[in-house]
């Protein structure tokens, strides 16, 4: 863990529950439900983490340093308040990631962060996961993530977590999938993706995805998130290329450019 990193996320609140603060829009929200399928304790509560701005997420965000960064996040307590000291190994209890911008800038339409479940276990910044899709509907389905987000705010949600049961803004409710709640519309326009948004908690990594409505399909890969045995939030950032393939990109497109020359000189002749 890089400890210089944490203490500027501290000092900028995206980092921990001694710096709470009420979610905003733009906001990322880790969320876990009990499936109930192994009798875990309490599946019908949900617990909700803000995990700070999108922004930290992006390329030149502060997670987005290069290899696996620790976010600083620790949801262990809660889980194990919630769901019993078991969490970890709760084959019932899944989690997920996802947010909306008010807008996507210059084009006055919704952006969407979803996180789909990673198919292995390797954490490496590469995608391992079926990519999500912009859809019709993802401005009405970013208008139902901003009501989880900003509705939990109103009940004191914060970076320390919040235990809900039910309700029109709760976990369950606004992900879905439940005909007319903004996941399950959202996942009706890609197809065959409605188990693809949660994953099983321990061992198991999530993408996200950044999804511009106005963008080309598929949604923009961010990088990587998993869960420690401990309840601390890992994210990779997506992989970047070593300086030896920078070089190698330089070195074609000096050669294209050198050929391009060429080919126009023999003309002129």
């Amino acid at each position: 863990m890089n400890k210089y990193l944490l203490t500027g996320l501290l000092s900028l609140g995206v980092a921990g529950s001694a710096l709470a603060q009420t979610a905003v829009t733009g906001d990322l929200i880790l969320g876990f439900k009990d499936n109930g399928s192994d009798g875990g304790t309490n599946p019908s509560e949900n617990v909700t983490f803000d995990i700070g701005q999108y922004t930290a997420y992006q390329a030149s965000g502060a997670f987005a340093t290069g290899g696996t960064v620790d976010t600083g996040i620790n949801v262990g307590t809660l889980l194990s308040s919630t769901y019993g000291s078991g969490w970890a190994t709760d084959t019932g209890l899944l989690y997920g990631v996802a947010g909306a911008n008010n807008n996507n800038p210059g084009a006055g339409n919704r952006t969407l962060f979803i996180s789909a479940n990673a198919t292995g276990s390797a954490i490496n910044g590469v995608a391992d996961s079926t990519a999500w899709n912009t859809a019709s509907s993802q401005s009405s389905t970013a208008s139902k993530m901003i009501s989880l987000i900003t509705g939990q705010g109103s009940n004191g949600f914060n970076q320390g977590g919040l235990v809900v049961t039910g309700g029109a803004t709760s976990w369950t409710t606004v992900m879905g999938p439940t005909a007319g709640k903004a996941f399950s519309v959202y996942a009706d326009n890609n197809p065959g993706s409605a188990g693809n948004f949660e994953q099983t908690v321990l061992g198991n990594a999530s993408d996200l995805y950044q999804l511009n409505q106005v963008a080309t399909s598929p949604g923009s890969f961010l990088g990587t998130f998993s869960i420690g045995s401990n309840g601390d939030l890992d994210f990779t950032a997506i992989a970047i290329p070593e300086p030896s393939t920078y070089a190698a990109i330089l070195g074609a497109i000096v050669l294209g450019v050198a050929a391009i020359r060429r080919r126009k000189q023999s003309f002129a002749l």
